[in-house]
């Protein structure tokens, strides 16, 4: 699903349209203020892996654990794509004048083709399988996190009973 989706969209989204400067200017923008949250959001998810809850017992922690790991790859990938995506962007701006190379010349002379717009497309299907994968992981992670809160509701209404049970005694 991981794979598979994103090429075949990204390929449907080359055929319908190349980004032009201001649909890469939004995807710089949005990777980075993305890769800013997905690095807090690690920060803030460490700290809960050590957290030791005492009224529970083993099979509702390593659960806990299991969902907090899950999220951490899902986050850890969307940031690797991310950081992926912003590279691509990075040398679409970068290839823009190799046409006017000795290489791009030799190129478009041997294949009748245009380097510049070549290299684009490639760099295109990248970006946009790239940026597909990101929304992919979004929902993983909403999946793992929605599951880790109520796990977490869980564990407190646990604590809230086990209290009223000891006050009652």
């Amino acid at each position: 699903m991981f794979f598979i989706f994103p090429c075949f969209f990204a390929v449907i989204l080359c055929i319908i349209k190349l980004p032009d400067n201001d649909l890469k200017n939004l995807f710089g923008i949005n990777l980075s203020i993305f890769i800013g949250l997905f690095l807090s959001v690690v920060a803030i998810l460490i700290p809960q892996i050590n957290k030791t809850i005492p009224d529970i017992n083993f099979t509702e922690r390593n659960l806990r654990l299991d969902i907090l790991q899950d999220t951490l790859y899902n986050i850890l990938y969307a940031l690797l794509q991310s950081v992926r995506a912003l590279i691509i962007l990075y040398l679409m701006g970068m290839f823009t004048t190799l046409e006017k190379t000795y290489f791009g010349d030799l190129y478009c002379l041997l294949l009748k083709r245009n380097i510049e717009s070549d290299i684009q497309l490639c760099l295109t299907f990248f970006l946009y399988k790239f940026n597909i994968s990101l929304i992919l992981s979004f929902y993983a992670m909403i999946k793992n996190i929605a599951a880790l809160f109520q796990k977490e509701i869980n564990i407190e209404k646990l604590k809230i009973r086990n209290n009223q049970a000891k006050n009652k005694k």
